[in-house]
């Protein structure tokens, strides 16, 4: 009677699909491609930068995608049999999830002040990635070779095949090219807590140990990596544990004091493990897992009138990994960028409210301060994708001290809602974001990239310091009604985000991994950003019965 047992099987899969253009032996067709802005021009051609500036500002089509031009490009494209060859093509990139996961959980409640709670959790995951021809814009078919590697090695090369297997391939619309490979990746954990409580106090203190697996298994052996990219790679197992632990002290029926406090380790995620996982099976060497520590307190208030909780928390995390792939303009061609030993601070505060001004009026309140940080030096090892030769071993980024990109370190929000007896609702809500700052290029935070420059040359400060994006405002409202219709009940909600149509609002960016060394050409790779959607409707009916 005190032992509950709740045992869970699941199966789940889905597809991500996404499209991307693509193009052979013609020019790249995105209307920001660094070659046709005004900043290309400043230096060979001042003339025509007023001009192209203009025609940005104006023209439509100078903004968007040429679709003629690359229809035309392709009808215009006829090999030596007389049948037309793609240079634009649009493909689609394809993840295949299917995972099978169980979970079994006991609650033992050994006497009425103390419980264990305890369980296993398994998962086997299989993730296909790979992409189709998903259309030929008018062409007849596509060559299967990667065009940077001609390029630099030369047509009809070895390491050019995609698929060596299937040397020189035309592939037609449906057809699967360019990469295929499946991520496996099995997962284990067993954990237990304990809770006791007291009249006063509460504690709790839990465990886990865990292993995970995984492993890529290539199904075309690319011509770059004929040994290293068919089949199954060497598997990767990490075993990790953690440990976590907390007190509640009942100050009162209204005030509540309670502080957690974890340590867990946690194995390097499949995406960061492979140099070039759509190429070959080659891992990133010492790959170990990553530690998290962390610790936080809080005040609760519960009162017939008031709820509220302030919280201060502090999270470390160390020996992160992260991988990215770019055009090196030093080495002019592909290369993949892994970086280790990254550790990241999150320590700030939180307050929130919700005050009961009258039955049918409320008032939300809430206040994030947060400072999100880079607090180590990372070092990174640059390898050629061509030919996996390694170009830079051990080097050193001094990217400690700025700021972990794309989110607000600082946002409060205030807002209202009437509920009337008679069942229909209204509310709005103005919100604050601020300290917002863009993904870093790492390479312009080295050694190397300062060579030349004097202390105080303001080049200094333009290459090394991080963007932070201004501060904005936003307004939401809804409003909506509910009906009972015998045992049904019809739920209508009418929402409106950003009602002040905020267009200006930048809610993240990045710095382009491509960079120019000359001061010349220094602003050719400027940074790209994202902005907030515009005033947007949202419409939602709900039956419930």
């Amino acid at each position: 009677p005190n032992l509950k047992v709740t045992s869970t099987l699941g199966y789940s899969f889905g597809t991500y699909q996404t499209t991307a253009l693509n193009w052979y032996d013609a020019q790249d067709p995105r209307p920001d491609y660094y070659r046709k802005l005004p900043s290309y021009w400043y230096t060979s051609d001042p003339s025509v930068v007023d001009e192209i500036a203009d025609a940005f500002r104006h023209d439509s089509k100078v903004r968007q995608l040429d679709w003629d031009y690359m229809y035309q490009t392709n009808y215009n494209s006829l090999d030596t049999g007389n049948v037309l060859k793609s240079k634009y093509i649009l493909e689609n990139r394809i993840t295949d999830s299917r995972q099978l996961s169980f979970s079994s959980i006991a609650n033992w409640n050994i006497m009425p002040a103390l419980k264990v709670n305890g369980g296993i959790d398994m998962s086997i995951y299989r993730g296909r990635n790979y992409k189709k021809i998903d259309d030929l814009l008018g062409g007849e078919y596509w060559l299967d070779v990667d065009q940077f590697i001609e390029r630099d090695l030369g047509i009809g090369s070895v390491p050019s095949q995609n698929d060596l297997d299937n040397p020189n391939r035309r592939v037609s619309e449906g057809d699967v090219f360019g990469y295929d490979y499946t991520a496996n990746v099995n997962n284990g954990s067993l954990w237990a807590v304990a809770n006791y409580i007291q009249n006063r106090f509460e504690y709790y203190f839990g465990a886990n140990v865990s292993y995970t697996e995984f492993w890529r298994t290539g199904d075309m052996r690319n011509g770059r990596f004929p040994n290293n990219s068919k089949g199954d790679s060497e598997k990767q197992r990490f075993d990790n544990y953690g440990f976590k632990g907390g007190a509640t002290w009942k100050i009162s029926g209204r005030n509540y004091l309670d502080a957690n406090a974890a340590f867990l380790t946690r194995a390097p995620f499949f995406r960061n493990s492979y140099i070039s996982p759509r190429a070959s099976n080659f891992t990133i060497p010492g790959l170990t897992s990553e530690k998290i520590a962390s610790a936080d307190l809080n005040y609760n208030l519960r009162t017939p009138y008031i709820k509220a909780r302030i919280s201060a928390y502090y999270t470390m995390f160390m020996d992160q990994t992260e991988q990215k792939s770019f055009y090196s303009e030093t080495e002019n061609t592909f290369v993949n960028y892994t970086m280790e030993n990254i550790d990241k601070v999150h320590r700030g505060f939180e307050l929130g409210g919700e005050f009961k001004v009258s039955p049918t009026i409320t008032l939300n309140a809430a206040a994030a301060f947060g400072a999100y940080q880079y607090v180590s030096r990372p070092t990174v090892t640059i390898t050629k994708d061509n030919t996996g030769d390694i170009v830079a071993s051990n080097k050193t980024i001094y990217v400690k001290n700025f700021y972990i990109p794309s989110t607000p370190q600082t946002a409060a929000t205030f807002g209202f809602r009437y509920a009337s007896p008679k069942y229909w609702f209204f509310g709005a809500s103005v919100s604050y974001f601020d300290d917002i700052y863009i993904d870093l290029n790492p390479e312009r935070r080295t050694a190397e990239m300062l060579l030349g420059l004097e202390p105080n040359d303001p080049a200094r400060k333009a290459i090394t310091s991080q963007e932070s994006l201004s501060s904005q405002f936003l307004v939401d409202a809804n409003v909506g009604k509910s009906w009972r219709i015998k045992d049904y009940y019809l739920n209508l909600n009418f929402q409106v985000a950003n009602v002040l149509d905020n267009t200006d609002f930048k809610t993240g960016g990045y710095e382009q991994l491509r960079y120019a060394l000359s001061n010349e050409d220094r602003n050719l790779f400027t940074p790209k950003y994202f902005y907030a959607f515009g005033r947007t409707y949202y419409l939602t009916v709900g039956l419930r019965f």
